[in-house]
């Protein structure tokens, strides 16, 4: 999927429930241009500019489309025939919020508002042009994140942002799943970790999670919450610490690693840390589900790793820990050469019969590797626009 870059004129946004890429011209006037992995929802059109877009998204069906452009309020769009019908809409918040976060469409006709003091689920009547609030959610908050697929979502909140709330969205309704707290040790250096001038000089330095380190999932019919660690060696102890510093920190993380710590909830009790994806790389990455598989992406060498979590790992009594079962590979077209240089005429006929010993072997590595090449070639075509949109934004 080609799009147009970032420049003066064009902003890019990319939706990963619908997994569409949008380019806006000008905050619109000049135009837009929605790209996605299914080619009969790509569409383009012009909006009125009313001051730059800040967030983008179409609801499920691409009836209604959603904008941010101010703080407190989201403007809506009907479209009819893939083009839309004017005038717009909006929506304010109803709480006395300052901060607003983001929104998320939770069907074609439910949209929810998240900012610091909570959440608000609203029902869209598109033919009225108007919202209604169904509920909302007063929670102090640091961030949410929703995953549409899984019809889960987490709230963070605490001083660390590492005590997570998960919701399940079923119908209409949301059910609170029992919270649970990930685990984040200290660093050695907590001078290099987030700083809030708010707080006291002996409070005001601490690592804090972040959104863009915990990804939600629904694996072998179970749902994960799976949070980036990237792990560093304190030179006086020999116990790792996590660390997802600035780049003042590189040089030490080069000699640390990096792992993806799995939750998976459970409807009786807090979420239990199950497994521990072993990366062995350092920087930043994003990560995928497809079909049944994890795909993590590595920004500084642009390269993918696949696990799969039913095969055998490690398992230490608590936590089993998983490899790649393919590492360091290009999202690239791939071909594998297995040409065979044949013996010179004065090789020993021992030598012959190994060179056809290895001939053999690779004839059925070539094999293997067909197979495999033919198990992946769909799940490639499904991560294309998610992985160039979602490396875009690591930029």
């Amino acid at each position: 999927i080609y799009f147009e870059p970032i420049s003066g004129l064009t902003n890019v946004f990319y939706d990963k429930d619908n997994q569409q890429i949008f380019c806006v011209r000008s905050n619109g006037v000049g135009g837009v241009i929605v790209k996605g992995a299914n080619a009969d929802r790509n569409l383009s059109f012009r909006m009125e500019d009313k001051g730059n877009v800040v967030s983008i998204k179409f609801s499920p069906n691409m009836n209604v489309l959603a904008i941010r452009r101010q703080d407190k309020s989201i403007d809506f769009l009907n479209f009819k025939n893939a083009q839309p019908v004017f005038p717009e809409y909006s929506q304010t918040f109803k709480a006395k919020s300052t901060q607003f976060q983001d929104f998320y469409w939770l069907d074609s006709n439910e949209i929810l508002l998240v900012s610091e003091l909570g959440f608000e689920h609203y029902q869209v009547y598109a033919e009225k042009r108007a919202l209604k609030l169904i509920k909302f959610f007063s929670i102090q908050l640091n961030w949410l994140i929703w995953s549409r697929e899984a019809q889960v979502f987490i709230i963070s909140t605490g001083s660390y942002g590492s005590i997570l709330n998960p919701f399940l969205y079923s119908k209409g309704a949301f059910i609170k799943l029992p919270k649970f707290e990930v685990d984040l040790p200290l660093p050695p250096n907590v001078s290099r970790y987030r700083y809030d001038s708010s707080q006291s000089s002996s409070t005001a330095n601490r690592y804090f999670l972040n959104e863009a380190d915990v990804v939600l999932g629904r694996i072998y019919k179970e749902f994960y919450v799976m949070v980036i660690r990237q792990m560093t060696q304190n030179s006086s102890s020999s116990n790792a610490t996590s660390y997802r510093g600035g780049s003042g920190a590189r040089a030490s993380l080069m000699n640390g690693y990096s792992e993806i710590a799995m939750y998976k909830l459970l409807s009786e009790g807090p979420a239990k840390k199950t497994n521990v994806l072993r990366v062995h790389l350092v920087g930043r990455f994003t990560l995928n589900i497809i079909d049944e598989l994890i795909v993590v992406h590595h920004r500084l060498t642009y390269s993918s790793m696949i696990f799969d979590i039913k095969l055998q790992g490690e398992f230490d009594g608590f936590v089993t820990y998983n490899y790649p079962i393919i590492k360091n590979a290009s999202i690239k077209p791939t071909e594998i050469s297995l040409a065979y240089s044949p013996s010179t005429s004065d090789a020993s006929s021992a030598a012959k019969a190994h060179a056809e010993e290895q001939a053999a072997a690779a004839a059925r590595a070539a094999a293997a590797a067909a197979e495999a090449r033919a198990e992946l070639a769909a799940a490639r075509d499904r991560l294309a626009a998610e992985v160039a949109a979602q490396r875009h934004d690591l930029e």
